[in-house]
Order: C-alpha cells, then sequence, then structure tokens
C-alpha cells in the first residue's frame, strides 16, 4: 500500500535503481552459473571421450580405397526420389538436391564435415558411450531442472533413434507424429482435469490459461474425481455466481434471470444454466461434476460456443505466433523480407493464422467432447424414461467418469491437420516430454499411496 502511494516519478527512480540488480540476477544468478558450468561440463566431456575412443581404435588392417566417404556416412536419397513429408515422429526431412562435388579445401555453406567422418577408426557406438558419460554433467543442476531435462533430452535421443532406424529401413510408423502427440495428451488432459499436480507447475498455468476456464471451476471439476485429495466439496459452488443462486422470475413456466458478469463468468451466466444448476442441487449426483453448462455460462448452444472458441483462442493466440514467426525471419533473414516484403508478411501471416487455427481446434475438440460426455449423462440422468432403466444409468456414469477425459485428449492429435506437416513432429515433441513428466508424477504418488496402505495394515 506505501509503493502504491508513492508519487509516479519515485516509482520510476525505484525501478531504473532495480535494473542493475535485476541485470546481475540474470546474468550471475546461481541458476544462470549452474546452466553454463553444466553445459561446458556436458558439451567437454562428450568431446574428450568420443576423440579418446576415436585415438584408442586401432586402424583396420585393410582400409578402403577411397576413405573419403565415412562407413556411418548414411547415402543421400536420389534426386528423383519422393520423399515422405509424414516422418514419423520428427515428421519431415526435406532432402535439398545436392551436386556431387569432389572433395577440396573449399567446401559450399553447410558442406563441412568434422575430420573424424573421414577416420576409419570412427564407430558407431562411440557417440552413444561419449553421451552416457557425458550425462553426469548434470549433477550440477538442481534436482527439479534435471527432471524438467531428462525427459526433453529423452525425447530427443527417442527421435534420433527413430530416424536412424526409419533410414535403415527397421521400422515406420504411419503418422507417428500424431500418435505419440495422441497418446501424450491423453495423460495430458486426464491430469489436467482429475489432478493438477501431476503436471509441471508453469505448464499447468499455461493450459489454464489457453482453456479460458476459472480455476475455481477447475477445482470443482477435480473436485467429483477420486484422484483428488479429500476435502474438496463439489457442492460448493455458490462463489462463481456471486454468492448466490437467483430466485425463479416465475413458476407456470418455470424462468430463472440471467446473472450479470462476475470476476468468474465474464461474460455472465443464462437462465438455462441457472435452471441446470437447480436440477442438480435438487435430484443431482454428489460426486459427478454438475453440467457442462458451466464451462460456457453466458449460452446453452454448444454449436454456438465451439465457433465462439475456434475464434476467441484464434484471436488470443495469433499475437504470439505472429511474434515467432516475422521476429527471426525480420533479424535472421532480412534479405527474404526485403526482396519481396509483400509476399513475405503475407506468407508469414498465414502461417501464424494456421499455426493458431490449429491451437484453437485442439481447444475446441478437447471442450467440444467434454460438453458431448456430460450433456449426454445429463440428458440420460434427467430423462423420465432413461433414468428408470439400470443400463442407461451406466452410460451416464461412464460418460461422466474422469477417465473418459483420455478420449478428448486422444482425439485433439486431430488438430494436427490444421498445422503445417513440418511442424507437426515440433509439437509432438514438445508435449510428450510433458506427458512423461506426469506419468513420473503418478507413478511416485502410486507408490507412495502403496506405501501407506501396506504401513495401514501392518499396524492393524
Amino acid at each position: 500500500v506505501q509503493t502504491c502511494a508513492l508519487p509516479i516519478s519515485a516509482r520510476a527512480d525505484d525501478r531504473k535503481k532495480t535494473k542493475p540488480d535485476l541485470l546481475k540476477q540474470t546474468f550471475l544468478s546461481e541458476d544462470t552459473v549452474r546452466f553454463a558450468l553444466m553445459f561446458g561440463l556436458w558439451s567437454t566431456l562428450f568431446k574428450f571421450v568420443n576423440n579418446a575412443l576415436r585415438l584408442l581404435t586401432p586402424f583396420p588392417k585393410r582400409i578402403d580405397s577411397t576413405p573419403t566417404r565415412s562407413r556411418t556416412e548414411p547415402v543421400l536419397p536420389q534426386q528423383d526420389q519422393k520423399v515422405n513429408e509424414d516422418d514419423g515422429l520428427s515428421m519431415t526431412t526435406k532432402h535439398r538436391k545436392h551436386k556431387h562435388h569432389k572433395h577440396s579445401k573449399h567446401h559450399g555453406k553447410g558442406e563441412h564435415k568434422h575430420l573424424s567422418s573421414f577416420d576409419p577408426r570412427v564407430r558407431y557406438w562411440h557417440p552413444y558411450v561419449s553421451g552416457a558419460i557425458s550425462s553426469v554433467a548434470l549433477l550440477i543442476e538442481r534436482k527439479s531442472l534435471v527432471q524438467s531435462f531428462g525427459p526433453q533430452l529423452f525425447v530427443r535421443g527417442l527421435e534420433g533413434s527413430y530416424r536412424f532406424a526409419r533410414f535403415r529401413g527397421y521400422i515406420d510408423v504411419p503418422y507417428g507424429s500424431i500418435l505419440v502427440f495422441a497418446f501424450a495428451n491423453m495423460q495430458i488432459i486426464w491430469a489436467w482435469l482429475t489432478n493438477q499436480s501431476l503436471l509441471n507447475p508453469s505448464y499447468n498455468r499455461w493450459v489454464t490459461k489457453a482453456s479460458d476456464l476459472p480455476q475455481k471451476l477447475l477445482d470443482n471439476i477435480m473436485g467429483c474425481s477420486p484422484n483428488f485429495p479429500v476435502g474438496n466439496n463439489p457442492w460448493l459452488l455458490e462463489e462463481l455466481f456471486g454468492g448466490q443462486l437467483p430466485e425463479p422470475i416465475s413458476t407456470n413456466p418455470l424462468r430463472y434471470p440471467s446473472i450479470p458478469p462476475n470476476k468468474y463468468f465474464v461474460k455472465g451466466v443464462s437462465g438455462g444454466t441457472v435452471a441446470k444448476m437447480y436440477q442438480y442441487f435438487e435430484s443431482g449426483h454428489p460426486l459427478q461434476f454438475p453440467s457442462c453448462a458451466l464451462s460456457h455460462p453466458y449460452s446453452n448452444n454448444h454449436f454456438r460456443v465451439v465457433l465462439t472458441n475456434l475464434y476467441e483462442r484464434w484471436k488470443w493466440i495469433l499475437p504470439v505466433y505472429l511474434t515467432l514467426y516475422v521476429v527471426p525471419t525480420t533479424f535472421l533473414r532480412p534479405r527474404t523480407f526485403l526482396r519481396d516484403p509483400k509476399n513475405t508478411i503475407l506468407r508469414l501471416f498465414l502461417s501464424a493464422s494456421r499455426s493458431s487455427a490449429f491451437l484453437a481446434t485442439y481447444i475446441a475438440i478437447v471442450k467440444g467432447l467434454f460438453c458431448l460426455f456430460h450433456s449426454t449423462a445429463d440428458n440420460i440422468r434427467y430423462s423420465p424414461t432413461l433414468s428408470k432403466s439400470t443400463f442407461a444409468m451406466k452410460i451416464s456414469d461412464t460418460l461422466q467418469d474422469g477417465r473418459m477425459y483420455m478420449l478428448a485428449g486422444f482425439l485433439s492429435c486431430l488438430s494436427l491437420f490444421v498445422e503445417q506437416p513440418r511442424r507437426r513432429g515440433e509439437l509432438s515433441a514438445y508435449v510428450l516430454p510433458k506427458a512423461l513428466e506426469s506419468y513420473w508424477a503418478l507413478g511416485r504418488q502410486l507408490v507412495s499411496s502403496a506405501r501407506v496402505e501396506i504401513g495401514r495394515a501392518s499396524c492393524r
């Protein structure tokens, strides 16, 4: 409060004084120094061990008469060979047309090769051993960061191994990156809607922000899950509506007034959503989430909601993707920009718009399936005829089970078909480490719970 009471000039002076401290903390903080030492030790160990193994390996008795090509160097495809754009896990690897040049002292741009690539003592297992030993450098980093680096490095290693096996013809998975994206998002969406402690906090905040759902609502969704810690009451929903539900404005027919916007529902709440809440409080199941209407309280038209989500999420993320596309082109490839600025700007905008449409489609698929599951379950539960059928009620319970969110996460892979083929592998490689971290956290929770149960059983 005292800081807010200061004059603007005084607060500006304080900000100027703290700038050197912020720069010092950025460049000389413990995390920065640790990362620099880790990276330096990692590269040093890798180069030292890799070169040492090569030098300790004896020359073969018979050396090829043309030693200019390494035994481990892959053969490039022919110029007229068609390369499939769907390159599995890493998707596309476009082979440019290479002109056949004789080896000389002057190599073209991008054609430089290390001398070890022409050394007959090189073996394919040298980099594997060097990489394994160089991982000792991660001991310098904090334990929390190592847990984050581990899945990232594992995924990149898996990607390289898959590409090598695919190049050798050992394996070829059609639409591999899309399948990886699907299975990774099964865990991510399920964890986000049932137990957010299984996700990295920063990533969890980003997913919540992208969903455009209030955290209080997500807490109530998780409160209906058996995986959420005991103590959350899914009935405490009045706060979302400003403290209490309004009284009906007419009884014949039964109608409820709309609620003006508040900090949780910035678009307000329709009378239809209020009616669904009364229905839930009177005859709903306490261990099931009330209604999908809470995720779009301003409208009960699901088709309109899907279109609204598509447009709003596209508009929300478009500035981010425009920055990611425009800034590298402007500063790293200025000649391309200056040579044809009009077409370059148009191409960048279309690419950013397409990437934004991918994320918007992803969100629309997940939220749309969430609505489909819960609205169908509600129609069965509150139906005068279907509610009397035991089989129909089992279907309703299944649709409201938290494990159905995995299906929504799996089908979210359809949004990748909106994105450019060359970026599908990048997106898959981005979400897979997040899923692996979540699987690891889930495993630790299960082991911890098992130990507690064993301890209780032994006490009895």
